[in-house]
């Protein structure tokens, strides 16, 4: 959050999954409307659970006592796509250029030609 206060950027990516999912919104919106519809509640909700009912009350303010949610998943602190946007562009393109260099070296070289 601090990250996002103190730098002058515009778009600023919480996960791989808001990444993906803002590029598939500006490439195919209905495709993505459909699969919001079809998969986002169900990721969000459990139908048998519909939560602590004392903890349904922080729609205006936080609770203190509601620090993490009532699901049992693991959240990471940070993604790897908001530490990559954290980077200088610069660094970032080196990266790139990088990890491309390492997969062409890597892969087996064909010697049938």
């Amino acid at each position: 959050m601090l990250f996002a206060c103190g730098t002058p950027r515009r778009t600023l990516y919480a996960g791989g999954g808001g990444l993906l999912s803002s590029l598939l919104s500006r490439a195919a919106p209905r495709l993505s409307d459909k699969i919001m519809e079809l998969v986002g509640t169900v990721a969000q909700q459990k139908p048998q659970d519909p939560g602590d009912p004392a903890r349904r009350d922080n729609l205006y303010a936080p609770r203190v006592d509601a620090l993490r949610g009532s699901q049992d998943v693991h959240a990471r602190k940070s993604s790897t796509v908001l530490q990559a946007q954290k980077l200088h562009p610069a660094i970032l393109l080196l990266g790139v250029v990088g990890a491309g260099i390492a997969v062409a070296l890597s892969r087996p070289k064909d010697t049938s030609r």
